[in-house]
């Protein structure tokens, strides 16, 4: 059935003319005010930013992988409330969501699936494995008041394993750097009975640290389902409300001038609901009787001996856990399917690494890890019911050489073995290179890896997720993929105005298509590999900054996605085309005007049957600084006021917001 939705051309025609006239009119800004910029704007020595997403810290400008940093004045500049409002806007990650504030938003980095992305906190990894997919990153409900920056790496990442096929996204918390205790308070309130309140408590004393930090959020919502699949699916207009609190901790003792234990832990409680359905006469009728309740907790310990032996070594060894609880529970228990749905996954890993700088331009890395995954599922109707627990094994041995063979020529190689409970054992590995010509201060980089991800035991388990029909397959391979890139950075005017530009491919073995098996006789769909897929695109990026008071950023992405066999468009929800920008602007000291915004192009649906529409969203933020200490702000968020969808699935189409309001202040102390 070709279902249209609720878009009108004029409005894609204003979208496309509006989304030109932001480039175009960026574009001759900055390089008008390129004719005065050397002369108002004093040159700035930046310190050198460190990268640790690569698992071995390495400086940016020596990485050929493509590299976005996301610092706390960045972050903070549009005031945005998630993690994943703020990458959506970034070149090469596409996202969608099952309705307006769902329990677990999608992020992908350069059209690969979202759980070929790994999330790492403060380095180490936050992973959810009670979902079908398995091991998916938990960007949802993340507040970026808690937040220091955000370390984004595209393509392959070996020494981080498995799950960092497509990159690995970094989120470093705040810390605490000055004797005696901090703050911060933050509360925003707006539309749809939005709350969003958070408090960071952080202090130094002596060789103890410490932070504590709080977040709430809620609100009342809109109807999730915005049109269902046939005239049998009738829609429920009720709202559909979320809640959700964040607690985490974490203390340090630097225990002498070298050494450092830290130990820190998180909880999240989620209560979301959506519209859920019951069969009343014929009629599948969605109505509020469904929740999800999620609990997830994680943690680590760690310990760090830094500059060993008049500073030849690093050593590092760190536990982390994670556990995953989430409820699908219908409260009507009017339907004779009605039940409790209950899935819950642990992760257990351990890391053991070593550097050793052998001088000032080598330095080698050697460690070992080891990831445990146990999940397991229960059915509760008229009686409960265990439907799967499994348990996987993973151990991987890595090496990593880092060089500066000649003046400013990095190169990086990297070897890892992964052994796998379920399968052989398989080597990955990347390498790449970043050289800056310094008389034209162009930088150029490449890269090219090798990635692995073995099913998850809901992908392999024939009974897994049966009450839904879909079920696991046993004879699922591997996937392997390989990505390479290769990119060009060049500084125009210096300080000034930046251009860059990538090319990428993605080619992914024996893909994992969640849904492309049938049944007929059962009806059930199940998992299958796709020989190969290739992705390949080019990111292209502008940053200008003609006064210090001013910055702008222009971004495209173009993607192409297709199974190489049958030349079949092959991914849901990757859009052709991609533009997204934003600017600054500080006219006064107290002042700050902050608009931003994302262009998406059509993209195809979950069932790849039709395309969905593109769609432009703005946002734009007024913030006022009483005093270092006391800020406030508004926000407006989805300023064309677009009626827009990023889900289609077979019909069932999911809601989003239309122009919505903001208002926040937050106290420092």
């Amino acid at each position: 059935m070709n279902i249209k939705l609720f878009y009108a051309p004029e409005t894609s025609r204003f979208v496309r003319k509006f989304a030109l006239r932001v480039f175009v009119g960026c574009t001759a800004f900055a390089t008008l005010s390129l004719l005065n910029a050397q002369e108002q704007q004093a040159a700035t020595e930046l310190p050198p930013m460190t990268i640790t997403a690569t698992r071995t810290d390495a400086l940016v400008e020596s990485l050929g992988q493509s590299v976005i940093v996301l610092d706390q004045e960045k972050i903070q500049q549009s005031k945005q409330a998630y993690v994943t409002d703020i990458l959506q806007e970034q070149p090469g990650i596409d996202y969608y969501s099952f309705g307006t504030r769902a329990s677990q938003p999608v992020i992908s980095l350069r059209g690969m699936r979202h759980y070929h992305t790994k999330l790492l906190i403060d380095g180490v990894p936050y992973l959810d494995n009670s979902t079908t997919s398995g091991n998916s990153p938990l960007l949802d409900n993340l507040s970026l008041d808690l937040i220091d920056r955000i370390e984004i790496i595209k393509g392959a990442v070996s020494l981080q394993g498995s799950s960092a096929m497509g990159g690995v996204i970094n989120v470093i918390t705040k810390k605490p750097t000055e004797e005696g205790t901090h703050g911060v308070i933050s509360l925003e309130a707006g539309s749809h009975a939005r709350i969003h309140s958070s408090a960071l408590l952080f202090g130094k004393y002596g060789i103890v640290d410490f932070k504590l930090g709080i977040a709430r959020q809620s609100e009342r919502g809109i109807s999730t389902y915005r049109k269902g699949p046939s005239a049998y699916m009738n829609i429920n207009g009720d709202d559909d409300g979320y809640r959700s609190m964040n607690y985490q901790a974490q203390i340090g003792l630097q225990l002498d001038e070298n050494w450092r234990a830290e130990f820190a832990g998180s909880f999240t409680d989620t209560d979301e609901e959506y519209d859920g359905g019951d069969y009343v006469e014929a009629t599948y009728a969605p109505i509020d009787v469904d929740d999800i309740y999620i609990r997830r907790t994680a943690g680590h310990a760690k310990i760090i001996g830094a500059e060993l032996l008049d500073g030849l070594l690093d050593v590092q060894v760190t536990y982390a856990k994670s556990r995953s609880d989430r409820i699908y529970e219908d409260i009507g228990k009017k339907a004779w399917f009605a039940s409790v749905y209950r899935y819950k996954g642990d992760m257990d890993l351990v890391n053991a690494q070593a550097k050793i700088t052998l001088n000032d331009r080598n330095a080698i890395t050697i460690g070992a890890d080891y990831q445990e995954d146990h999940v397991r599922g229960w059915m509760i109707g008229q009686r409960k019911y265990k439907g799967w627990d499994e348990t996987t094994y993973t151990t991987g041995y890595y090496v990593a050489y880092q060089t500066e063979p000649i003046d400013n020529l990095f190169f990086n190689a990297n070897l890892r073995l992964n052994d796998h409970s379920d399968f052989a054992h398989e080597w990955t590995g990347d390498v790449s290179a970043s050289y800056l010509v310094e008389p034209t201060r162009t930088t150029f980089k490449s890269a090219i890896g090798k990635g692995y991800r073995a099913p998850n035991p809901y992908e392999l388990m024939p009974l897994a997720n049966s009450a839904w029909y879909w079920r696991g397959n046993p004879d699922l391979e591997p996937e392997t993929a390989l990505t390479w890139s290769v990119g060009v950075n060049q500084q125009i005017v210096a300080d000034v105005l930046d251009a860059e530009v990538t090319y990428f491919q993605n080619q992914v073995e024996d893909f994992i298509d969640g849904y492309g098996g049938y049944d007929e006789d059962t009806f059930f769909s199940y998992p299958t590999n796709v020989d190969k897929l290739k992705i390949r695109g080019i990111e292209a990026a502008i940053n200008a900054y003609p006064f210090k008071e001013l910055s702008l950023k222009l971004a495209y992405t173009w993607q192409h996605v297709r199974d190489t066999e049958t030349g079949a468009k092959h991914l849901a929800f990757i859009p052709d085309h991609k533009i997204s920008f934003d600017a600054n602007y500080n006219p006064i000291t107290p002042l700050i005007l902050n608009l931003g915004g994302v262009f998406v192009g059509s993209r195809y649906n979950a069932g790849l049957s039709s395309k969905m529409d593109n769609y432009c969203l703005l946002h734009s933020t007024v913030t006022w600084k009483f005093s270092d200490n006391l800020k406030a702000y508004v926000r407006v968020d989805n300023l064309l006021n677009e009626n827009y969808t990023t889900y289609d699935s077979f019909g069932v189409i999911y809601n989003t917001y239309g122009r919505t309001y903001y208002a926040g202040l937050s106290y420092s102390f």
